[in-house]
């Protein structure tokens, strides 16, 4: 039986994918659905056209939140202890982290703290990508399509979280 106390779901949205971008928003969600923390961020380098085309924060938006920084032990307080599901584990872990040495913060997340439901649900899905010879990605949008579940809300912290919980409802516990 799974134990939902321990898990939560964690989404971010960034200024762009580089090594020097960052998070702007972030957002945690318990198994219930309920918020445990949202917040957006001012970052220290512009939002980039394509991330923003995407997620639709600009930097007006951003301006008066805090830095992450100033938010790092809230969200540390936050995920102690609990098991983090994550669709696309690796994305989200390399940003928050590279935002924490940008903000002379430690590492926030680490693999063995970290599920990935996206390379859960590639296995689930059982596609495999000639390529590579592994189970094929799927976006988050996809995946929900693909069971029938209606999109919410998309490319928003929260809103991205909410719709991997109604993933992980309708298949189960896919990590």
């Amino acid at each position: 039986m799974l134990d939902i106390e321990n898990y939560l779901i964690l989404d971010t949205e960034t200024t762009g994918i580089g090594n020097k971008d960052e998070v702007i928003e972030l957002g945690i969600i318990n198994m219930d659905g309920q918020t445990v923390y949202h917040s957006l961020f001012k970052p220290n380098c512009p939002i980039h056209e394509k991330a923003a085309a995407v997620h639709g924060i600009t930097l007006s938006e951003v301006q008066d939140a805090p830095q992450f920084s100033e938010e790092w032990h809230n969200i540390k307080d936050v995920l102690k202890g609990k098991k983090i599901l994550i669709y696309n584990a690796s994305f989200d872990t390399r940003m928050l982290n590279q935002t924490a040495r940008i903000h002379s913060c430690k590492n926030i997340l680490t693999k063995q703290g970290t599920h990935c439901v996206m390379t859960g649900y590639a296995k689930h899905h059982g596609q495999i990508n000639p390529k590579t010879g592994q189970f094929r990605w799927i976006k988050l949008e996809q995946a929900l399509k693909n069971e029938g579940i209606s999109i919410v809300q998309s490319h928003r912290a929260i809103g991205d979280c909410l719709m991997t919980l109604s993933l992980i409802k309708k298949v189960g516990p896919i990590w």
